[in-house]
């Protein structure tokens, strides 16, 4: 189960860039700085709101969040390429499958 939910967080973490990064900076990608600077925040604090479960609610816990969706958005929009901060938290959200696979091969291990 474990193996599953580690596998789900990877995957999301492309939907995650798409929904927030991809789909709100494509449609204004030729207006102003203070637009992309809006945008930015924007996409920042949605980021961070819906992650806001994975502490309890705890506003503090988010703000790590929102500062990820910050330095994802930094990374869009400096490289011009959505599949840079995909990339990057893609490798984030693997830390989760770490565990499981280990876990998994010592089982492995241990039948033989």
């Amino acid at each position: 189960m474990n193996l599953l939910v580690g596998l789900i967080s990877v995957i999301i973490a492309f939907f995650e860039e798409v929904a927030y990064r991809y789909e709100l900076f494509y449609k204004f990608k030729n207006k102003s700085i203070i637009t992309f600077i809006s945008l930015l925040l924007l996409s920042s604090f949605l980021f961070g709101a819906s992650h806001i479960y994975n502490f309890n609610g705890s506003i503090l816990g988010t703000l790590s969040y929102a500062s990820a969706g910050l330095i994802l958005g930094l990374f869009y929009i400096i490289s011009k390429n959505i599949w840079v901060p995909i990339i990057i938290h893609v490798f984030f959200n693997s830390v989760a499958l770490i565990a499981p696979i280990f876990i998994l091969l010592f089982k492995i291990k241990s039948l033989f």
